[in-house]
């Protein structure tokens, strides 16, 4: 009779939330059983502490502080004690309870914030502030008591083994998911001639910078069969588009409408100057849609079969449409190997060498 093969999947939420470690959690939470042998218990669902608690549900908690307030008033260590955990983002777990699973397993998504770490802004309660930083810094600090690092991207590994002495044997580079069956081929709309640009993401420190320097370039090219469209909750840069009519700006997109969204590009705009994965590009190949890529830090399947671009080269690739060279099946393949039954049959394969003992 084949053995039962169980583990603990710990996150902060298992839903969609316009983030990439969300899109990790949400993918792992509800494919790990249909694409492995593995039986699943989820812990810590959506909100889970503040249902419990409806008087605390006011503005200014946020998920982490919900988090936090779970494991430190709500959390039943019994959920975890002895057993196989995998937690899917490093700052999901206290390390006050490192010790308890039998075996544990953690996935890390952003050690590129040791380099740079960001600090965190518009959380008023200063007892938190200070606890979560140290919460921050004393889980990377303790990695190695893990029995394996997964880390979405050879970046990550190579900054936890290089800053944080990790040994190779306990790392494993699994790119993030994506979910290929959602998208699809990109077709071009009616209604309009225009070359549209598309930009869907964030406007972090690692991304906005580039982004205000790609809509300054944008504006010296005096091309109105070009157009930009920007996605993303709070652009605080609106001053900067008001005096061009072909930068539009669309505010927060319902995940419901990516692919579609997606599917009204005729090429894709990543501008992070530095980044662990790079979900956004990585969709945008899925379509099959060019992808005009920041030369920054990222990963190798991530910026390959892209046009890179930087302020000294971009106004000539705007105006020949160097993304018209792109070969998009080549990059369609880039986006195959993150397709998410790949990468959950990867990460069972990690729980059976450290749960299971088989290689």
């Amino acid at each position: 009779m084949p053995q039962e093969k169980n583990v603990v999947l710990i996150a902060a939420r298992f839903q969609k939330v316009g983030s990439g470690i969300s899109d990790y959690c949400f993918e792992v939470g509800n494919n790990l059983e249909k694409f492995t042998n593995y039986n699943i218990e989820k812990r810590i669902q959506p909100n889970a502490y503040l249902k419990l608690n409806p008087k605390l549900k006011r503005k200014g908690f946020t998920n982490t502080v919900n988090n936090w307030l779970y494991f430190n008033f709500g959390f039943d260590r019994k959920d975890i004690t002895n057993k196989n955990i995998h937690v899917l983002s490093l700052g999901d777990m206290p390390p006050k309870f490192f010790g308890l699973p039998r075996k544990k397993i953690v996935t890390v998504h952003d050690a590129v914030a040791l380099l740079s770490p960001v600090a965190l802004k518009g959380i008023k309660n200063i007892v938190y502030l200070k606890t979560a930083k140290r919460r921050f810094f004393e889980s990377y600090l303790r990695l190695k008591e893990f029995d394996k690092i997964i880390a979405v991207s050879d970046i990550v590994s190579n900054v936890l083994e290089g800053l944080l002495c990790i040994e190779p044997e306990k790392l494993r580079v699994i790119n993030n998911p994506i979910n290929l069956d959602k998208f699809h081929n990109n077709t071009k709309r009616e209604g309009t001639d225009k070359t549209i640009i598309g930009y869907i993401n964030t406007f972090g420190q690692n991304k906005l910078p580039k982004l205000e320097k790609f809509i300054q370039i944008f504006k010296q090219v005096k091309d109105d069969d070009l157009e930009l469209r920007i996605y993303g909750a709070n652009f605080p840069r609106l001053d900067v588009i008001r005096d061009d009519k072909r930068i539009k700006y669309y505010g927060f997109l319902d995940e419901s409408l990516i692919a579609e969204t997606y599917d009204s590009f005729d090429v894709y705009l990543q501008t992070s100057s530095i980044e662990p994965f790079g979900i956004p590009p990585m969709k945008a190949k899925a379509c099959q849609i060019p992808v005009l890529c920041y030369d920054g830090v990222l990963p190798d399947v991530v910026k390959r079969n892209t046009v890179l671009w930087r302020e000294n080269n971009l106004r000539d690739i705007l105006n020949s449409r160097a993304w018209h060279r792109i070969n998009v099946k080549k990059a369609y393949n880039d986006a195959k190997q993150c397709e998410t039954g790949v990468v959950m049959r990867e990460i069972a394969k990690v729980y059976d060498e450290v749960f299971y003992n088989k290689r």
